[in-house]
């Protein structure tokens, strides 16, 4: 999976994959999309964007990278169904910083669901981080920083 992204995907420098407690009990519900993770925290919808949510594929395979190379681009992160994350980015650090705020996200989201209906950022909101998102993204000034408007 590592090698197949990597060799799709130059600009990618770092890919974590792991086994977070709430991501994974996500990977593991009947979910179609997650579109639940959207909107609940500024960081998530900044630093991640859309999570994708990819189809099981046996671990350790040359196949579990097929459903993942149309993502990279538009992605930095994944749930990969009954399995695990990943998140993948220009250096270990970035990697690692979407890698905790993917399973911070996924924890609210958990937590969040068991005390009733999660409210959402609304869509102006998040058109706001989208832009901030982008930003960051094209290495513009950071997203959170005082110069960020």
């Amino acid at each position: 999976m590592h090698l197949g992204i990597y060799r799709a995907a130059p600009a990618v420098r770092a890919i974590i994959h792991t086994h977070p407690p709430f991501a994974t009990a996500l990977s593991v519900l009947a979910l179609s999309d997650l579109h639940d993770l959207g909107g609940l925290l500024p960081e998530g919808d900044i630093l991640l964007g859309e999570v994708a949510l990819v189809p099981y594929r046996t671990p350790g395979t040359a196949q579990m990278a097929g459903p993942l190379l149309p993502l990279l681009s538009d992605h930095c992160a994944a749930i990969l169904r009954n399995h695990g994350a990943l998140t993948w980015g220009p250096d270990l650090e970035t990697a690692y910083v979407l890698t905790e705020t993917l399973e911070a996200v996924c924890r609210v989201a958990c937590q969040a669901r068991q005390f009733g209906v999660p409210r959402r950022l609304e869509p102006e909101q998040r058109e706001e981080l989208a832009r901030l998102r982008a930003r960051w993204r094209s290495g513009g000034p950071a997203a959170h920083g005082p110069d960020a408007r």
